[in-house]
C-alpha cells in the first residue's frame, strides 16, 4: 500500500474507511473473561478525582520521547497506534510519578497489536487489541529484539501480514513479560475524566469524524461519520417500515444490528466518487455499497488449539510433544465492502417489537353530519387482521368516500370472511359480481380516510403500520390476509409477489422472527397480461424445517454469499449516526476510527477532551489556553465524547491492579517539558 501524507489519511478515513470494526462475539468474550471488566467497578478510590482539574498526563510521554506521535500509519491499523498511544500514557505516567526515568526506554511498538487482529483483511476490532495487550500478549517496544523481529522503526506491513497467519509464537511471549495489568471499559465521560486525571490513558474506537482545523481554543468540529455510505434509494428498517435512507431526520426510530430500537442522531450527505461493491447473497437481491463501508457478516474461522504431551523418544528419554489441533466455527464481525469474501455470510438480524396492550384506533376527521361511522376498535381481532392484510396487498380507497376490493372470480370464498370483518365495525359491504370478476364496496369516508393514513393510499405505500406489530395483534392474521390479495403457491411454497419493495423487507423480517428462512428475488413482469417494465420483488417462505442454504440461530438469518462485483460511481452517499449502537439495518442487512484520549480539562466547568491521532500532522489551527498540544491532536466536547464512549469501544489501561489514586506531577504549562 502506497504511504498516504496525513491529509490522504483523513480524507481516506471522511470518505468512508474504516479502520476499526465491531465483533459483538469477541466484546461479548472480553466482558466475560477481563478481571475488572468494567471501569466504574475497578476504579471507586478515584472516583470524581478529576472534577474540576486540568489534567495533561500526556506531558509524561513527552518528558521521555519528544516526538512521541511521529509514526504516520501506512495501512489500516490505527487502533494499535490509538492502543499503543494510550498504553505509553499509562506507562509514562507511573514512571514519571516514581521518577524511574532509567525504565522508559523507548515508546511502544504497534506491529504485534495490529498483527493479533485474527483475519487477514484490515482493520481491528478494539477488544482485541485491549485484549491481546492484557491478556494473550503485551507491550512489545520500539526497539530490535534479537532473533525475534526488528520494531526499531514503524512497519504496518509487518502486522498487516501476521493478521491471516498469526503472530509468530517468539513475538507473543516477548509481548507476554509485558503486560497491563487491568484493561476496563470506560462507559461514561465522568469516567473517562478521573482515568486521565489519574494517568490511565484511553483507546476510544469509534466512526465519528471531525474537521480538518482546529478553532482558536484548539477544538475541531465533529463532521460526519468515518465508516457508514449508502446510496439514495437504499432502504433502513424502521419500526414502522422500511424507509429510504435519504429520507431520515433527527430524532426518527430506526433498528440496529442487534434488533433494537435506536435512535438517530444525525444524518449525512456527501459527493462521493469512486469503487461501489455489489454484493448478492442466496435469498436477497443485490445490493450497493462503498468498498470501505464496514458490513456484519458471519465469516469461517480457522483455529488451531495447541496442545503438549510427554512422549518417550527412541533414546527412552521423555520429550514434549507439541501439537495442534484445527478447528472451524464461524464467527460475527464487521469487515469493510472490499474485503468481504465468498464464503462469508450476510447477517439479518431478528428485530425485537417493544409489546404494549392494544389502547384503539383513533378514526380520521369525524365530522357532525358523518354518516356510516364504524365502531370503535378496542382490542385486537384475527379477523380484522386478516382484512387489514388484505387491504394492505388489494385494496383501495376511492374519493376518499369508500373502501374497493376487487376479487377474481375464483375468490369468492373470501367474501365471507370479509364481511365477518366489516360486520365488526358495524358497516355493510356491497358485494357486485361481473362474471370475470367481483367488486366489494364499503361505504364509509371515516374508513376510507382512516385506510389512506394507518396503511398508506397507493399501493407503493403501503406498509404494515406499527400498531400491529407491537399491540398484541396476531401477525400471522396479517401476513395471511397480504398472501390472499398477492399471493400463490407453487410447488408447494408460498409467493407473494409485488412491486413494493419496503413492504416485501418488512414481511421478510415477520417471518425470520417467526422462525421461517424467507427469501426475495427481483424480476420484471415480462409475460402476461401484467406485462411491465416495473420491477416485481417476490417473497417466498417453506415450512420451518425445510432443507435451505440459508442458516438461522435465535438471533439472526444468513445469506451466504453468491457474487461480488465492483463498479465505479459519481453521485451523493448517505449516511445516518445512531445514538446508540451506531448501526442500523439496510436492504435487510447490518451495517461501523480509534483514537487515544492523552488529556482532559474540566478546569472551567466545560469538559474537554484531548484526542491524538493515528496518522500525523494532519490539522492546524489554534491552541488551548494551558499551551501547546502535540502535532496531530485537538480538543473535543463533552457531547461529542458522550457520543463516542457510547459506541462500547473505550478502554482504559493500568499497569495495577485496578486503578488507584495516582497523583500526577506538577506539569503546569509547556515549561515542564
Amino acid at each position: 500500500m502506497p504511504r498516504l501524507t496525513p491529509q490522504e489519511w483523513y480524507d481516506k478515513y471522511r470518505k468512508g474507511y474504516s479502520g476499526c470494526i465491531w465483533e459483538q462475539h469477541h466484546f461479548d468474550h472480553l466482558m466475560q473473561t477481563l478481571k475488572h471488566p468494567l471501569f466504574g467497578d475497578a476504579s471507586q478510590k478515584i472516583k470524581n478525582s478529576g472534577k474540576g482539574k486540568l489534567s495533561t498526563p500526556y506531558k509524561s510521554v513527552l518528558k521521555f520521547d519528544k516526538n512521541p506521535y511521529n509514526e504516520r500509519q501506512t495501512v489500516g491499523d490505527c487502533v494499535s497506534h490509538g492502543t499503543r498511544n494510550a498504553v505509553d500514557v499509562t506507562r509514562a505516567v507511573e514512571i514519571d510519578v516514581n521518577h524511574e526515568r532509567e525504565a522508559w526506554v523507548t515508546k511502544g511498538a504497534t506491529e504485534a497489536i495490529y498483527g493479533a487482529r485474527g483475519f487477514s483483511g484490515e482493520g481491528m476490532s478494539c477488544s482485541r487489541a485491549a485484549e491481546f495487550v492484557s491478556t494473550l500478549g503485551g507491550v512489545i517496544l520500539r526497539q530490535n529484539y534479537p532473533g525475534i523481529a526488528d520494531f526499531s522503526r514503524y512497519n504496518g506491513n509487518l502486522g498487516a501480514g501476521w493478521g491471516g497467519r498469526g503472530l509468530p509464537d517468539a513475538v507473543s511471549k516477548e509481548a507476554q513479560k509485558h503486560q497491563i495489568k487491568t484493561t476496563s471499559l470506560i462507559r461514561t465521560i465522568e469516567e473517562a475524566r478521573d482515568a486521565l486525571a489519574n494517568g490511565y490513558g484511553l483507546a476510544v474506537c469509534s466512526s465519528v469524524g471531525f474537521s480538518n482545523k482546529r478553532d482558536s481554543k484548539g477544538f475541531a468540529r465533529q463532521q460526519g461519520s468515518w465508516g457508514h455510505c449508502y446510496l439514495a434509494d437504499s432502504l433502513v428498517f424502521t419500526p414502522s417500515g422500511y424507509l429510504q435512507i435519504n429520507s431520515f431526520s433527527i430524532g426518527d426510530r430506526l433498528f440496529n444490528h442487534k434488533g433494537d430500537i435506536d435512535i438517530v442522531s444525525n444524518t449525512f450527505e456527501r459527493d462521493y466518487s469512486g469503487d461501489m461493491i455489489n454484493i448478492r447473497s442466496w435469498g436477497l437481491p443485490s445490493f450497493n455499497v462503498t468498498s470501505e463501508h464496514p458490513i456484519l457478516i458471519s465469516r469461517n474461522i480457522t483455529e488451531i488449539q495447541a496442545t503438549e504431551n510427554l512422549e518417550e523418544s527412541s533414546g527412552g528419554v521423555l520429550v514434549i510433544k507439541k501439537s495442534g489441533v484445527k478447528t472451524q466455527t464461524r464467527k460475527l464481525m464487521w469487515v469493510e465492502a472490499k474485503d468481504i469474501v465468498d464464503t462469508d455470510w450476510l447477517v439479518t438480524p431478528k428485530t425485537k417489537y417493544t409489546s404494549n396492550k392494544f389502547t384503539g384506533l383513533p378514526y380520521k376527521n369525524i365530522n357532525a353530519g358523518t354518516k356510516n361511522i364504524p365502531n370503535q376498535i378496542s382490542e385486537s381481532n384475527d379477523d380484522l387482521a386478516w382484512m387489514f392484510g388484505l387491504y394492505i396487498a388489494d385494496g383501495n380507497s376511492v374519493k376518499n368516500h369508500k373502501i374497493c376490493f376487487t376479487f377474481a372470480s375464483s375468490e369468492a370464498h373470501y367474501i365471507p370472511k370479509l364481511k365477518k370483518a366489516f360486520d365488526i365495525l358495524g358497516l355493510e359491504i356491497h358485494v357486485r359480481d361481473f362474471g370475470k370478476y367481483i367488486r366489494v364496496n364499503c361505504f364509509s369516508s371515516i374508513l376510507a380516510r382512516s385506510f389512506d393514513a394507518w396503511f398508506g393510499h397507493s399501493s407503493t405505500e403501503r406498509q404494515i403500520p406499527e400498531f400491529l406489530l407491537t399491540q398484541g395483534w396476531n401477525t400471522e392474521s396479517v401476513i395471511d390476509g397480504i398472501f390472499s390479495g398477492d399471493g400463490f403457491y407453487a410447488k408447494n411454497i408460498k409467493h407473494i409477489s409485488m412491486n413494493n419493495k419496503p413492504l416485501i423487507y418488512q414481511l421478510r423480517n415477520l417471518l425470520l422472527n417467526d422462525g421461517y428462512k424467507p427469501t426475495v428475488f427481483l424480476q420484471k413482469r415480462g409475460e402476461g397480461s401484467y406485462q411491465t417494465d416495473k420491477l416485481c420483488y417476490t417473497l417466498s417462505w417453506n415450512s420451518k424445517n425445510a432443507v435451505s442454504k440459508l442458516k438461522q440461530d435465535a438471533n439472526n438469518l444468513y445469506n451466504p454469499i453468491r457474487k461480488l462485483s465492483i463498479s465505479q460511481f459519481t453521485g451523493k452517499v448517505y449516511n445516518l449516526e445512531v445514538q446508540n449502537e451506531h448501526s442500523y439495518i439496510v436492504d435487510g442487512v447490518g451495517s461501523h476510527n480509534c483514537m487515544a484520549w492523552i488529556a482532559c480539562d474540566d478546569s472551567d466547568g466545560e469538559l474537554a477532551f484531548l484526542v491524538q491521532n493515528s496518522w500525523g500532522k494532519w490539522n492546524d489551527g489554534g491552541h488551548p489556553s494551558w499551551g501547546t498540544i502535540p502535532d496531530g491532536s485537538f480538543l473535543i466536547h463533552a457531547d461529542v465524547a458522550e457520543s463516542m464512549i457510547k459506541m462500547n469501544g473505550s478502554y482504559a489501561f493500568s499497569v495495577f491492579n485496578g486503578f488507584p489514586v495516582q497523583k500526577l506531577p506538577d506539569y503546569g504549562f509547556d515549561d515542564y517539558l
